[in-house]
């Protein structure tokens, strides 16, 4: 029984410290976005400083993750003066 008392603290242990780094990792990316996203697209990622600005707020983060690689990479082009956007993936 304590054996597998000991496991489970293991295991307990293992999953908060899990935790905790995927938070501050969270955290960063969102100081990141409040940042360098917000400047152009707006804190809500809806009401950008031009109306041609796209509306951000929504969108899966698999896509936009996507776009700003692609947007580094050359592959996407329309990313407006691309100095911003481009350097934040």
């Amino acid at each position: 029984m304590e054996n597998s008392s000991l496991i489970k603290l293991v295991f307990c242990v293992f999953l908060f410290s899990s935790a905790v780094g995927n938070a501050l990792t969270i955290k960063e990316a969102e100081e990141k976005a409040n940042q360098v996203c917000a400047a152009c697209h707006g804190k809500d990622g809806v009401n950008g400083v031009l109306p041609s600005y796209p509306i951000i707020a929504g969108q899966y983060s698999d896509y936009l993750n996507q776009a700003l690689i692609d947007y580094k990479s050359g592959a996407r082009k329309n990313c407006g003066n691309g100095r911003y956007c481009c350097n934040t993936h």
